[in-house]
C-alpha cells in the first residue's frame, strides 16, 4: 500500500493511518468511499491502480491534533 496525491506522500500504510488518525478524519465525517478506474499495470501484473472519490458529510465538530483550530459540523456535503 501507497498513498500518492498531487501533494501528499508516498505514504507507507502506517504513516497514512497515522496522518488520518491526527487529522481525525474518521471521528468527524460520515464518509463513503467510492472507489472507481480500477486497473491492472501492463508492467507488472501484481499491481493495481484506482481512484477514489470521497462523498458524505462533516458529523461532528472537526480539529486537527495538537492544533487550537476547531471547525464546527455543517449539514453541508462534501465531494
Amino acid at each position: 500500500f501507497v498513498f500518492r496525491a498531487g501533494v501528499v506522500g508516498p505514504l507507507n500504510k502506517e504513516d497514512y493511518m497515522d496522518t488520518m488518525t491526527k487529522l481525525g478524519i474518521a471521528d468527524a465525517f460520515d464518509i463513503q468511499p467510492n472507489s472507481f478506474g480500477f486497473c491492472v499495470d501492463p508492467q507488472d501484473p501484481l499491481m493495481a491502480r484506482f481512484f477514489v472519490r470521497y462523498t458524505g458529510k462533516q458529523v461532528k465538530p472537526w480539529g486537527v491534533a495538537n492544533t487550537p483550530v476547531t471547525i464546527p459540523a455543517t449539514d453541508v456535503p462534501i465531494q
